[in-house]
């Protein structure tokens, strides 16, 4: 079913009742929708590779792929389905990508730089 645009509240209310969220772009260079999915306490299936592998954690908060095949993708579905997943490790993952976190990260590495001129 394709949906078309969708609010953000709605957006986060289809990641948090999906078994899970499939991400196989082989080049993507951060990847905000798997952060998202976390966020919402849902597992990913994604390609290990680009950014992906910065915010998921295999058998943790998701299931790593390396092609996208019917048979590897069968074999990654079949995981998440294994895997008992904890929410709060889903979302204290996405967290680390928070707004918040990404603002007191920067100011660290500021004081840092300032304090060995």
């Amino acid at each position: 079913e394709l949906l078309g645009r969708v609010s953000d509240k709605e957006l986060y209310h289809l990641y948090g009742k999906a078994k899970g969220f499939i991400a196989l772009a082989k080049d993507e260079d951060f990847g905000i929708t798997v952060v998202e999915a976390q966020a919402a306490g849902t597992p990913v299936l994604a390609f290990k590779g680009g950014g992906f592998v910065e915010t998921v954690i295999h058998g943790k908060t998701g299931v790593f792929v390396e092609g996208s095949d019917e048979e590897t993708l069968a074999f990654g579905l079949k995981e998440i389905d294994r895997i008992k997943w904890d929410r709060s490790e889903l979302v204290a993952q996405a967290r680390k990508f928070s707004r918040e976190s990404f603002i007191k990260n920067i100011k660290k590495e500021i004081e840092s730089y300032e304090s060995n001129k």
